[in-house]
């Protein structure tokens, strides 16, 4: 056996000691110049509290990095190219996966729903006027049943359904229009936060009321009313994990 450098071991046991008894606070640099304030303490050592919308504007973060996720009530480290989790398996609201963004998980922590980034249509029509489709559940996890309902009615490829089912996003293609309230926790756990880049305006539910009027969501005041079918309302797809 390799017999131990004793200064090694000293020096080692003399920085293992430092650290356990003298706290470390840990900085970090954000977009307007100011160092946050807001820390959080794990054993000796003092991590930036952060929401996720802080971390994102930390200016070029160094890889090793090291701050607490508010949101996720779990700390996280900068690879060098992406902020992590310490487990890797930990999914969050507002985490960037999948191609959008995380807006619900359920029970397991393993599953939930995403939404894009951005508006596919700052302008479409529910559509199917006169023609009521059976795409009436509101829930959470119905958005995909009432999609797939609205794309097996109709051939028109430019109202709110279509467009999300048709749509190719960010390496996926199993996207759906979401459902009351589907939207309604869109609007909770993103848009309340300034995550999204939501517009302050109506969005479309696949959630419809009879056979001319559907379910919008106004992100403005965080109010759900029915709308006719064809007026013209913004639309923002989501789908599963």
């Amino acid at each position: 056996m390799k017999p131990t450098n004793p200064i090694k071991t000293f020096l080692f046991s003399f920085f293992l000691f430092m650290l356990l008894t003298n706290p470390l606070k840990v900085n970090c640099q954000i977009t307007n110049d100011k160092t946050t304030e807001s820390t959080m303490t794990i054993g000796k050592v003092i991590l930036p509290k952060l929401t996720v919308k802080e971390r994102n504007a930390i200016t070029k973060p160094e890889e090793g990095m090291v701050i607490y996720n508010k949101e996720a009530k779990k700390p996280q480290f900068y690879n060098g190219t992406a902020w992590k989790f310490f487990d890797m398996n930990h999914h969050f609201i507002g985490e960037s996966f999948g191609g959008g963004i995380v807006f619900y998980i359920d029970a397991s922590g393993d599953h939930g729903l995403i939404v894009a980034n951005s508006d596919q249509s700052t302008a479409a029509e529910w559509g199917l006027f006169d023609k009521q489709i059976g795409a009436i559940d509101l829930g959470v996890g119905k958005g995909k049943e009432n999609t797939d309902k609205i794309k097996n009615a109709t051939s028109n490829s430019n109202i709110a359904a279509t467009i999300c089912s048709n749509l190719k996003h960010n390496g996926f293609n199993d996207w759906f229009l979401p459902s009351l309230d589907e939207l309604i926790l869109i609007y909770e756990n993103l848009k309340l936060k300034d995550l999204g880049n939501f517009s302050d305006d109506d969005y479309w539910s696949s959630s419809e009321t009879d056979f001319n009027n559907a379910w919008q969501y106004n992100f403005s005041k965080g109010i759900s009313n029915e709308a006719h079918v064809n007026k013209a309302v913004r639309v923002r797809a989501v789908r599963a994990f």
